[in-house]
């Protein structure tokens, strides 16, 4: 039987699983006066499980950049929007709690900047990238479970990339953007298991 790694050609390019179960349509359009910029690791392109691409589909003002390139210094690529407050969401030991109190305090809509990849992967996003040195770092309050199912939570109290932005801007935008975002996450735990179980032999 063929892998799933070598039935990429199989895949639909937008929701990344195999054609047979993709469920594009399902993807919203999301607008939000919040910018996301995704900075995901370039081991991350061709995971099914991945879900900062998905995040990138549904949301309209956000944007996508990959890090680990080879000979593309990332600095190169990635630049902070000047008409945006800029925040880093990753619990680094500067981070500050995410809340509507301290988002009170910022005067212009929110640039959330958000590392994707392994918890080392996005360990090594701010201390390798000088830009995100300098901005503020925030972190998610308590919050439930992850409901996400496709790969193992190295922490208790993790959440997946779709999860973590859902949660960040349902509290700087409000709750029915997060319940959208989590929507779509819920169809994409169910077709991404179901791909894991096909035939891709008998499909060819």
């Amino acid at each position: 039987m063929a892998t799933r790694r070598q039935n990429i050609n199989q895949r639909c390019p937008k929701c990344l699983i195999n054609k047979a179960l993709c469920f594009c349509e399902f993807i919203p359009t999301i607008e939000t006066k919040t910018k996301v910029s995704l900075v995901v690791h370039i081991k991350e392109k061709v995971l099914s499980s991945n879900t900062a691409h998905l995040a990138h589909q549904c949301l309209t003002n956000s944007e996508f950049y990959y890090r680990g390139l080879k000979n593309q210094p990332f600095d190169t690529t990635f630049k902070l929007d000047e008409n945006y407050s800029p925040l880093y969401l990753y619990p680094s030991e500067s981070a500050k709690v995410l809340t509507e109190n301290y988002l009170s305090s910022i005067d212009k809509p929110i640039q959330l900047i958000v590392p994707d990849g392994s918890w080392r992967q996005a360990k090594k996003f701010h201390k390798r990238v000088p830009l995100f040195k300098e901005i503020p770092h925030v972190m998610l309050p308590k919050i439930p479970k992850s409901i996400y199912e496709l790969r193992k939570q190295k922490f208790e109290n993790s959440v997946c990339t779709m999860e973590a932005i859902a949660y960040a801007l349902g509290i700087i935008e409000g709750v029915n953007i997060k319940n959208e975002l989590f929507k779509i996450l819920k169809v994409k735990n169910e077709k991404v298991k179901d791909s894991r179980s096909l035939n891709y032999d008998a499909i060819n």
